[in-house]
């Protein structure tokens, strides 16, 4: 997959892998994706980030549930656990474990193909 990435500095990359998915996540065929000024940030060292860049996209599921296949989505940047305390609670976006895409232990979506948590 194409990817823009930064690591100390911005990149594009022709032929990274596909990222892993694990249960209850989707791949996702990125059709359209945007930078904002968090990306900005993030190349002058925002939270410590190096990856690939992107939290705001829409595209077409290419993997993971069949209930979700060829269907057409945007994404939901974090990426909770949905069984600590806090996701149990109904506040899964303080979620003990979340990974945030492109921001914070996730990578992101710009440009090509990228992963992100779908709730069926």
């Amino acid at each position: 997959m194409r990817a823009v990435t930064y690591e100390n500095r911005l990149a594009y990359v022709a032929d990274r892998n596909d990222p892993p998915t694990t249960d209850g996540e989707a791949l996702v065929r990125v059709h359209m994706a945007g930078i904002c000024a968090t990306d900005l940030h993030i190349t002058q060292g925002y939270m410590g980030f190096a990856g690939i860049l992107g939290h705001e996209m829409v595209g077409t599921v290419v993997g993971g549930s069949p209930t979700w296949k060829d269907k057409r989505v945007t994404c939901e940047i974090n990426c909770v656990c949905r069984k600590c305390d806090m996701c149990l609670s109904g506040l899964s976006h303080h979620c003990r474990k979340r990974s945030v895409m492109g921001i914070l232990g996730r990578d992101g979506c710009v440009p090509g193909i990228g992963s992100t948590s779908l709730k069926p």
